[in-house]
């Protein structure tokens, strides 16, 4: 009934299955459930039942890869450290720290957010912990909510950057590169753009103080308490440090990697005080959810990307690669789409979440 669709063109498979998934996604479907549904479509109509085997080849494969091992791992040292109130410390010791100085606050919760990310390897770790601890705070203290909730979203993303990124993770295992040298490529754009954020948020401070006003002459601390503050930086810095360094020096694997963070983490949360049988019931159960959808997504983009590639319609990407090569003025024009689409989205980040 479908057969005339087995001689469609790489352009028409291309328009369908990508029509198919951004519709799904339209109407408040998963991602996972976006690929699936449209690479399943695609396969029953071009390849019959059969077609539906490369989801269990998928899956299979998926589940068989020793990069991913990483992701349940470094996502259980991120909530280890955040369920133990790592956060709580970090945003007490940037209040005591540089809390005197216009827009410090705002500063120290981008710095924390960077940290976070280091940690955690998700933007949704910052977003959520620095929403319910220090918007409040700045509010409470004349901050401008603009700046507040600008800082708090800014910072919060730079989880898809800083590494352990675990969509880095997720893209190292779809495009077989190394997790390692993309962790490497992550760590100068990611603190190049929390530098950039706290020199904007500081200079806007500086022009209009009330944007971003210092904390009240009667709550500042003296040197010796700021010092005494910075105590609570020690154990994450080591740990975070530890775990980069054994993956950029080639000392360890990513996965390797990932279960000294993990067990780092538990470690410090057990000597901190921190750690009980319910928040570590708590941890292993939210580390269960996100793992679980990481997976869902990985197993639906390798079934989609074979699927896509079983229908020959993978030729239309390389063939198109292929010719831009062939004239530099093509390379260069397809390279001052990617800048310009790159400055285009960091304005319209910054006008989003500052000036509005």
């Amino acid at each position: 009934m479908f057969d005339f669709l087995l001689d469609a063109s790489p352009l028409f498979v291309t328009v369908i299955m990508f029509s198919t998934m951004l519709f799904m996604m339209a109407i408040g479907a998963p991602l996972a459930w976006a690929l699936m549904v449209s690479g399943m479509l695609s396969a029953y109509l071009m390849f019959g039942t059969g077609g539906l085997d490369l989801l269990l080849a998928s899956a299979y494969s998926t589940m068989d890869n020793f990069i991913l091992i990483s992701l349940p791992l470094f996502i259980l040292m991120g909530l280890i450290l955040e369920r133990s109130g790592i956060t709580d410390d970090l945003f007490d010791m940037i209040y005591k720290v540089m809390g005197s100085i216009p827009g410090g606050l705002g500063v120290g919760t981008v710095f924390i957010c960077a940290i976070i990310a280091a940690m955690a390897g998700v933007s949704g770790a910052a977003t959520v912990s620095l929403g319910l601890i220090a918007l409040p705070a700045m509010i409470k203290r004349g901050y401008e909510k603009k700046i507040v909730m600008g800082t708090i979203m800014a910072g919060g993303a730079l989880g898809f950057l800083i590494p352990p990124s675990l969509l880095m993770i997720i893209y190292a295992f779809l495009s077989r590169d190394s997790v390692g040298k993309l962790f490497v490529a992550g760590i100068m754009p990611g603190f190049l753009l929390a530098t950039i954020y706290i020199i904007y948020i500081l200079i806007r401070s500086y022009i209009n103080p009330t944007m971003g006003p210092p904390v009240p002459h009667g709550e500042r601390v003296s040197m010796s308490q700021k010092l005494k503050a910075l105590r609570h930086m020690i154990l994450p810095a080591v740990l975070v440090m530890a775990v980069l360094g054994c993956i950029i020096l080639g000392v360890t694997s990513p996965s390797e990697a990932s279960a000294i963070g993990a067990g780092g983490a538990l470690v410090i949360a057990i000597t901190r005080g921190r750690m009980n049988i319910k928040i570590l019931m708590d941890v292993l159960l939210n580390t269960t959810k996100l793992t679980g959808m990481l997976i869902w997504i990985a197993i639906a983009a390798t079934f989609f990307s074979r699927v896509y590639m079983g229908l020959g319609a993978g030729m239309l990407v390389s063939d198109f690669i292929h010719d831009s090569y062939r004239t530099s003025t093509t390379l260069s024009g397809l390279a001052s789409i990617n800048l310009a689409g790159f400055y285009c989205s960091l304005s319209w980040v910054f006008s989003a979440s500052f000036l509005r």
